[in-house]
């Protein structure tokens, strides 16, 4: 057996202490022994009886843990009953999950995943790689794609459809859509029900957003809000054919005047609006064809575009809003809702400027949902909804 003086152990410590590696390996050996010891104490205090068997050392367990700048593989000592628990891995543990919460903390928050690691450098005095912050992501990877494929309400009173486009690397740096449903559950409050990724958004594509929506248990959902996206209303009724179906008028509204020119603006913008008269408990779908054919017969010389736009056929589904009482029809006619949560998206993915994969934008967006905007917003009862009457009962005129 080679003994070291104290001198020969400072000298050897100091000669690894100069860098990474020689530091892991300190620490290695270090955490090793004191969990060794522990063990060897515990087996010498244990209380010994004739009807008890003899506890013994029974070898090791492997573990990884977080050292400086790379993971470090401990040998954990195990005991023959089972009874020795290192208190050296329970302090471990516990500083590995608080560095797991702050680093998704941090994620949440706009930071990259090197900002990150220079952070838990400095509070925690260890450098952590890229890789171990994505790593230490992982729990959370895992419990957002649980939330996201969570069973549903089985009837919703509106769902809002809309998507949004994030930057994306991949050879290049391309935009992926990703497809948000937002749902007003029968207490009146919202949750987002789909957070879904294509490349593109399309008809086709909502379809299997709903269809899987229906798979995860949602059977009934008495109105769709979504924009003019073309052969959207068919597909989304292919799957809730009982379903009545709302185009978004914001939308429709700034698709016409993106079209006419600036002087015309102002004037064609108050007019439109007079086709939507949301407020008026008389404005009714007639009404709202005769104003709309007033507009026509005015501009169409002008901007002969407004024919397709305003003939009764298309107009149809930007009026189902006035099946409803007045009072609610502010909440039913747009996607605004959903137009903020996704600006939120947006501020969050603007300060990343280009996502590293199609799971990271998920993650992140469902985070945002499951540990912000779900908690603060969307767990109150939409008051406006839930005092007028009129609106369960118009609602389940569709079932």
């Amino acid at each position: 057996m080679i003994t070291l003086s104290q001198e020969q152990l400072q000298g050897l410590f100091n000669e690894k202490a100069v860098t990474q590696q020689g530091m892991n390996e300190i620490l290695t050996i270090t955490l090793n022994a004191i969990m060794h010891s522990e063990r060897t104490v515990h087996l010498q205090t244990l209380p010994q009886t004739e009807q008890e068997p003899r506890n013994k050392a029974n070898g090791y367990r492997p573990v990884k843990i977080q050292g400086y700048g790379r993971q470090l593989a401990l040998a954990i000592p195990r005991d023959r009953l089972g009874t020795f628990k290192p208190l050296l891995m329970l302090t471990l543990k516990e500083e590995e999950e608080e560095v797991k919460n702050l680093c998704f903390e941090l994620y949440r928050e706009g930071l990259t995943t090197r900002k990150i690691s220079n952070v838990l450098e400095k509070i925690y005095g260890k450098q952590y790689s890229k890789s171990a912050v994505s790593l230490m992501s992982q729990s959370f990877k895992e419990a957002m794609e649980a939330w996201r494929g969570r069973k549903l309400e089985k009837k919703y009173y509106v769902v809002y459809l809309d998507a949004l486009y994030a930057k994306v690397r991949r050879e290049n740096v391309e935009g992926e859509a990703f497809y948000i449903a937002l749902g007003i559950k029968e207490d009146f409050t919202r949750e987002v029900i789909a957070i879904v990724n294509q490349p593109t958004e399309s008809a086709s594509g909502w379809k299997e957003v709903l269809c899987n929506l229906k798979e995860r248990g949602a059977e009934h959902i008495n109105l769709l809000v979504a924009d003019g996206i073309s052969g959207l209303e068919d597909s989304a009724l292919s799957v809730f054919p009982k379903a009545r179906f709302q185009k978004c008028v914001t939308h429709f509204k700034r698709n016409v005047l993106n079209k006419v020119r600036p002087s015309d603006k102002a004037e064609i913008a108050i007019e439109l609006a007079s086709i939507f008269d949301i407020e008026d408990n008389a404005c009714t779908r007639e009404k709202a064809y005769a104003r709309a054919t007033h507009i026509l017969n005015k501009w169409q010389d002008k901007y002969p575009f407004l024919k397709a736009l305003l003939n009764p056929n298309n107009l149809r589904c930007y009026l189902t809003c006035l099946d409803f009482d007045y009072k609610v029809r502010s909440m039913l006619y747009t996607t605004n809702w959903l137009e903020r949560l996704n600006k939120t998206f947006r501020q969050a993915l603007k300060i990343r400027n280009a996502m590293p994969s199609i799971d990271s934008v998920l993650l992140l967006l469902s985070a945002i949902i499951a540990y912000d905007t779900g908690q603060k917003t969307y767990s109150y009862p939409i008051h406006n909804l839930k005092k007028e009457p009129k609106f369960q009962a118009e609602m389940n005129l569709s079932e």
